[in-house]
């Protein structure tokens, strides 16, 4: 029986070529597929390094993590993140697919997985690209989305008036002014331009 490093080098080396073949018919994305192409050699080359260590019985454990000073991220290339992305540019990663699910569900594999768990994190990756379904496989190949604790909004305070800076003017009040207890002036002078009529002959 081949080993599982040789049956998932096969598989992921096919892949390489039909990655090869649509970067040159598919313009728009070579860019994005010839990462690809670099990104899944590596995984190849880590995954079969690990294997032929538990084979050989020279696997050593993880050491403990160091505090380290703090670095600047290194700028990786960031690949989509959605189901089965690598199928809807080439239609030839439906069939890698499937072959990966089928080994993934092997027996032999399953044991692998429980006696590395850190070879799960190193196929990881290739679970989203080429949309394969959890259903019965290991859940170590699909870790639960990270929950990120959002801090909790304050609380929403009434909306504050702006105060009147502006002084009221007062108001101008309007009143009568007062009666005299003569006749008006100005009463007068009418009568003494136009008398009052006098009552015509009978």
């Amino acid at each position: 029986m081949l080993f599982l490093s040789t049956l998932l080098g096969a598989i992921l080396d096919d892949m390489r070529h039909a990655l090869a073949r649509a970067a040159a018919r598919d313009r728009a994305h070579a860019d994005l597929l010839v990462a690809l192409w670099t990104r899944i050699g590596r995984l190849s080359t880590r995954f079969e390094r690990l294997y032929h260590r538990w084979r050989t019985g020279t696997l050593r454990p993880l050491p403990p993590p160091r505090a380290t000073a703090c670095r600047a991220p290194r700028p990786r290339r960031r690949f989509p993140t959605g189901r089965a992305w690598l199928c809807r540019i080439t239609r030839e990663a439906n069939a890698h697919g499937s072959q990966l699910q089928y080994l993934f569900a092997a027996p032999d594999f399953r044991d692998f997985l429980a006696a590395v768990p850190r070879a799960a994190r190193i196929l990881r990756p290739l679970c989203p690209m080429f949309g394969i379904d959890p259903g019965d496989l290991p859940q170590a190949l699909f870790p639960p989305p990270r929950r990120r604790d959002r801090p909790a909004a304050p609380p929403i305070a009434a909306p504050l008036r702006r105060a009147c800076t502006t002084v009221p003017r007062p108001r101008r009040k309007f009143s009568n002014p007062p009666r005299r207890a003569g006749p008006c002036p100005n009463c007068s002078d009418l009568l003494t331009k136009f008398p009052a009529a006098r009552p015509l002959p009978a």
